[in-house]
C-alpha cells in the first residue's frame, strides 16, 4: 500500500497513551489515527482489512504473571469498525486441544501469510513461548517449548516460512 501502520504516543494519560496511526509515505502530512483507543504492536492483515493489536500488558520479563493486566490480543475490522478480544477461552486442559486463556498474556502478534490466523508470544505454560492461533476455530497450538526461559521479539520472514525469536537474552 501507500501507508505505514505506526504506533504514536498521545498525551491521553500516563499508561494508555499509545495509538495506532497510518502515515502516508508519498507526502508529508499528519498521521491518521486508526481508532482512538489504547493499542500497541499493530499488524495489518495480508489483505489490509484487519489489524491485530495488543492492549494492556506489563513488563515482558515478568514470567508467570497472569491477571487482568496481562497483554490482550485484539482484532480490528477496518471496514466494519469493530473490535474483538481474541484468545478469551477457558484455561489449557491437559490432554485436550489447546484453547487459550488471555489472562496469561498474548503479545507480539504476527499474521500468518494466509490471514486466517496469527502467531504470538503467550505465557500459558508459565514462560512466554511461541504460539499459533486460528481465528475461525479459536484453537491454537504451542510452537516452542523452552523450560529455562521465555522467548521475545518474534519476527517472521516475508513469505511466512520462518520465524525467529530472541531467547535467554541472546
Amino acid at each position: 500500500g501507500s501507508k505505514l501502520l505506526v504506533e504514536v504516543t498521545r498525551a491521553h494519560n500516563w499508561k494508555h497513551a499509545n495509538r495506532l496511526a497510518l502515515v502516508d509515505i508519498s507526502r508529508r502530512a499528519a498521521e491518521d489515527i486508526v481508532f482512538d483507543e489504547a493499542a500497541e504492536a499493530g499488524r495489518i492483515s495480508p489483505d489490509g482489512n484487519r489489524i491485530l493489536y495488543v492492549r494492556e500488558g506489563t513488563q515482558w520479563r515478568r514470567k508467570g504473571y497472569h491477571a487482568p493486566q496481562a497483554w490482550q490480543a485484539w482484532l480490528h475490522d477496518r471496514a466494519k469498525g469493530t473490535h474483538a478480544r481474541l484468545l478469551d477461552n477457558p484455561p489449557v486442559m491437559p490432554g485436550k486441544p489447546v484453547a487459550h486463556h488471555s489472562e496469561r498474556g498474548a503479545h507480539s502478534p504476527l499474521w500468518k501469510p494466509d490471514g486466517k490466523g496469527f502467531y504470538y508470544v503467550g505465557a500459558q505454560s508459565g514462560n512466554f513461548i511461541l504460539w499459533e492461533h486460528d481465528i475461525a476455530s479459536g484453537r491454537g497450538r504451542m510452537l516452542s517449548s523452552f523450560p529455562d526461559d521465555s522467548v521475545v521479539q518474534p519476527a517472521i520472514s516475508a513469505d511466512g516460512s520462518a520465524i525467529v525469536v530472541r531467547r535467554l537474552f541472546d
